[in-house]
């Protein structure tokens, strides 16, 4: 309590309260025992916690490179006065969307899934917010969209099909053009099955190998 000034306002302030929710009210009384309470209760929340958010179950890993035009994302979170949670998509250009759900409950799974995406790499993550402006975000994660068919052709010096040959040895280089290579397989067989296979890693978008 402090000592009232008649017909003016005067500040209380109480440091050290624990976090949670709150009750508080106003009581006066004068010299001759008269008192009263204010007309209402107020309540205020203090709440320095950092929420905790991280990826959910079957989120691709960072870095994916996957055939396929969606990208699905679920988060769980953990905060006991949660606001909303955001997710948030973007590429080269900038944010390719951004959804906001409000939240209620201590402990729960949120998902989305961002469709109809065009051929490209993609950064991704979500934030938990609560009400008292604390906040989190996920680290982001990267993912690359890859729909289209490599092309690939055999080179120069390429014996052409059907060929007749006095040898012992087969040539064969091909040319391919893919913005995502991983691999290219060589492959030879004859009437009894498959007689080598052999496998370069690549890197470039259009190259040789042979």
């Amino acid at each position: 309590s402090t000592p009232p000034v008649n017909n003016t306002f005067w500040n209380v302030s109480v440091t050290g309260i624990p976090e949670g929710k709150w009750t508080w009210a106003g009581w006066g009384n004068d010299t001759l025992g008269n008192s009263a309470f204010t007309t209402a209760n107020r309540t205020f929340t203090v709440d320095t916690t950092t929420p905790f958010v991280d990826y959910g179950t079957n989120v691709l890993a960072n870095n994916t490179n996957i055939s396929q035009t969606y990208v699905a994302l679920n988060a769980s979170y953990m905060e006991i006065n949660p606001l909303n949670i955001t997710f948030t998509i973007f590429n080269s250009t900038g944010i390719w969307n951004t959804t906001t759900y409000l939240t209620s409950s201590n402990t729960t799974n949120t998902s989305i899934n961002w469709t109809g995406l065009a051929n490209g790499v993609y950064n991704y993550n979500a934030t938990i917010r609560d009400i008292a402006g604390n906040s989190n975000t996920t680290i982001t994660r990267r993912i690359t969209l890859d729909t289209t068919t490599p092309l690939v052709a055999f080179g120069a010096n390429v014996l052409a099909n059907q060929s007749n040959v006095s040898g012992n040895y087969i040539f064969a280089n091909v040319s391919y053009t893919e913005i995502n290579p991983s691999n290219v397989t060589f492959r030879i067989s004859n009437t009894t099955g498959i007689w080598n296979t052999t496998t370069y890693l690549t890197s470039s978008n259009t190259t040789n190998t042979s």
